[in-house]
């Protein structure tokens, strides 16, 4: 997911890390400037944290990782399906998510992204679709 956003990405535990026990925590819990490596867990308001593959985090670690970035004015989403494989930690937070709190998600009944992908870097538009130069991913 990483390099389909262009932003570079680190595991769960290494950002809570920064935040708590890291040499930037402080100013990263207040907001203040960080340099370094630690600037790129810097949150601002409106900022969105993906946490993919959720159905394998922590609740306790998604937990955390909600209220820093909510203190921050970020948000977070969680991408994956909790069907696969679970947390080695206390975990369940997606399943309970998806399947007792009522929110709102969505479910993928069919991969097709590879084939819109072929279709796009072939020059077919579909409707509503964006068409991709060829060989552009």
């Amino acid at each position: 997911m990483s390099d389909e956003l262009s932003v570079r990405a680190e595991n769960l535990h290494k950002f809570l890390h920064e935040y708590t026990a890291g040499p930037s925590a402080e100013r990263l819990l207040t907001g203040e400037p960080v340099a370094g490596p630690a600037a790129m867990f810097a949150l601002y308001p409106g900022d969105v944290v993906l946490v993919d593959e959720a159905g394998m985090a922590g609740t306790l670690a998604l937990d955390r990782l909600v209220r820093i970035a909510a203190a921050r004015g970020a948000v977070v989403r969680l991408l994956g399906d909790y069907r696969q494989l679970g947390s080695v930690e206390s975990g369940g937070a997606l399943r309970l998510i998806a399947t007792d709190a009522g929110a709102a998600g969505v479910n993928v009944t069919t991969l097709s992204a590879q084939a819109r992908l072929e279709r796009a870097e072939a020059g077919q538009v579909e409707p509503g679709g964006v068409t991709l130069p060829r060989g552009v991913r």
